[in-house]
């Protein structure tokens, strides 16, 4: 299992819903299918032992690190003062002054900027994100796609660091909930296969542009299992079922058909356990 920061980052793979329609190769979605998985197999574990996942601070921090990184540079030049000297803004900037969100979201803004201010420290996380050689478009690219995560994982972090030092199961048990939302759309992980409207938004139209996607919050892979299908399920164009596993024998081609979607997910799902051999 990678570890929490590792994990963390690796949830960016959440931007590449370039699927199976695209034009792909054998295997071209391993790496993120299995970084996917690793997410997906937290979910496996008990309630007891997904209270460690309280203290995933560093998980938090390597999210809105990553943020601050790929951001542009008109956004990031927002957090040093025009006097000349390059001080850090650490007052909100008259023309947001009355702006209540910034007023509450810039001590951590600029914690990450000051962050990520050392180059070297930038190179580590564009490194450990896979960016590090990556050509500016893709930065770009990420940037956009990373934004519904780092927005999640904001929300998760108010929610935790609001709770108490009470009951440790109870905090344990919500920290479950937050991660089956995450990867099955639903607060309890389905004992059979999830339905399409929790793993894709609600009501998302046939076809599997309408599926795969989108930017931001807009996007309609709303889930890990979601994401999932649109990198592996076997395309209605190329009809490749190894774009994520070599050992996938699926026969059934996705046209991005709604209710159809959870079917490939039961294929792929063989290859996505904590226990699974990904080949």
């Amino acid at each position: 299992m990678m570890s929490k920061k590792n994990l963390a980052v690796a949830t960016l793979v959440f931007m590449l819903t370039g699927s199976c329609k695209a034009a792909v190769t054998k295997t071209d979605n391993k790496a993120e299918f299995e970084a996917l998985c690793e997410i997906a197999a937290l979910a496996d574990l008990e309630a007891e032992a997904a209270e460690e996942l309280k203290g995933g601070e560093a998980a938090y921090e390597a999210i809105r690190n990553l943020n601050m990184t790929l951001s542009p540079d008109e956004w990031t030049k927002m957090f040093k003062k025009e006097n000349g000297t390059r001080d850090w803004q650490t007052t909100v900037p008259e023309s947001m002054e009355n702006d209540p969100f910034w007023q509450k979201m810039l001590p951590t803004w600029l914690k990450s900027a000051q962050s990520v201010a050392n180059e070297n420290k930038r190179e580590t996380l564009l490194a450990s994100a896979g960016l590090k050689d990556a050509p500016e478009n893709v930065r770009q690219l990420v940037y956009i796609k990373l934004q519904p995560i780092a927005e999640a994982a904001e929300e998760l972090h108010a929610q935790l660091t609001q709770q108490t030092a009470g009951d440790k199961f109870t905090e344990a048990k919500n920290s479950k909930q937050e991660l089956d939302q995450i990867v099955y759309g639903q607060k309890t992980k389905p004992s059979a296969a999830p339905q399409a409207d929790a793993i894709f938004k609600s009501g998302t139209a046939n076809g599997h542009t309408n599926h795969c996607e989108g930017a931001g919050a807009d996007h309609p892979a709303a889930t890990v299992v979601g994401t999932i299908i649109c990198l592996c399920a076997k395309g209605a164009v190329s009809g490749l079922p190894h774009a994520c596993i070599e050992g996938n024998t699926a026969t059934t081609q996705w046209n991005g058909n709604h209710n159809s979607a959870t079917t490939q997910w039961t294929e792929i799902s063989k290859f996505c356990s904590p226990t699974a051999e990904k080949k």
